[in-house]
């Protein structure tokens, strides 16, 4: 009889599992109503408006939440990573104070570089000058305009 007795035993605990993944399969359920449950004897036992806001409060933040975690099982089915995931990478790139990356550059610069610098004078035409002086400067800026084209020249032929 002794062996029966544990036969038993066992298969209560065995049973007991069973039930405790049975009723676990409906969390959700046992859950709304348990918030309703609650919401009911907070509101209309204490009868006060401000218990009421409360609850209905207290609804709102809960029914969020479920919605928040709705959306991110809704993430994780799609193979996205998660929220907290990406928080992780997020505050990992945060900037360091010292930054130990080393940069290894190989490489070499070749080429042939030529540096000219002009210098131009350009005299103003005055409208207010006489027409002779006008017409001087015009005539400066022209040999100037020959001069720095005669440069030009000479420099592109090299």
């Amino acid at each position: 009889m002794g062996t029966i007795k544990i036969f038993d035993l066992r298969r209560l605990v065995s049973w007991f599992k069973e039930i405790c993944c049975w009723l676990w399969e409906a969390r959700l359920g046992f859950t709304c109503f348990g918030v309703l449950i609650i919401f009911f004897t907070v509101s209309f036992c204490v009868c006060t408006e401000s218990s009421i806001r409360l609850s209905g409060l207290a609804l709102q933040i809960m029914g969020m939440c479920l919605a928040i975690r709705g959306l991110l099982k809704v993430r994780t089915y799609f193979q996205h990573p998660s929220i907290r995931n990406l928080f992780q990478g997020w505050f990992n790139q945060f900037p360091k104070w010292r930054n130990n990356r080393r940069i290894h550059l190989k490489g070499a610069i070749t080429g042939v570089s030529d540096i000219n610098a002009n210098v131009s004078i350009w005299t103003n035409d005055n409208p207010g000058d006489l027409i002779e002086r006008r017409i001087e400067a015009i005539l400066q800026n022209v040999e100037r305009l020959k001069d720095f084209q005669k440069k030009v020249v000479m420099n592109s032929v090299y």
